[in-house]
């Protein structure tokens, strides 16, 4: 499988989110689009755009679980580009906003104290 984010060798951290495209991964795998998009779905379970969808989202959890980053910058870092892209796919996915989980969910005590980097 492909990662959805690009690992920061030695460090374990995410060096910037890897934006992949259909006819690319076909390319790679050695078939058509149409024929990649058929063999995905029927191996994975689903397309290949909402599988990655869903590893960008699981990201997006653990980095709102685990730092205090923006919500900009947790969009960017897990591949979903823009704040309001997170937000719609993180409802649709989680039933929930991002700054709702990070409440439910984030490290207790650890308030927003400015950029992360």
């Amino acid at each position: 499988m492909i990662a959805p984010y690009r690992q920061q060798p030695g460090t374990g951290h995410e060096q910037r989110p890897v934006q992949h495209r259909g006819a690319e991964l076909a390319d790679r795998a050695g078939m058509s689009l149409r024929t990649f998009g058929r063999r995905f779905a029927r191996e994975i379970g689903t397309t290949p755009l909402r599988w990655l969808n869903q590893q960008r989202v699981a990201r997006a959890r653990e980095l709102l679980e685990t730092t205090n980053l923006t919500i900009d910058t947790v969009a960017e870092r897990s591949g979903l580009g823009t704040a309001d892209g997170l937000r719609q796919h993180f409802h649709r996915t989680v039933g929930t906003t991002p700054a709702t989980y990070r409440r439910a969910f984030g490290q207790e005590g650890q308030a927003y104290s400015g950029p992360s980097r």
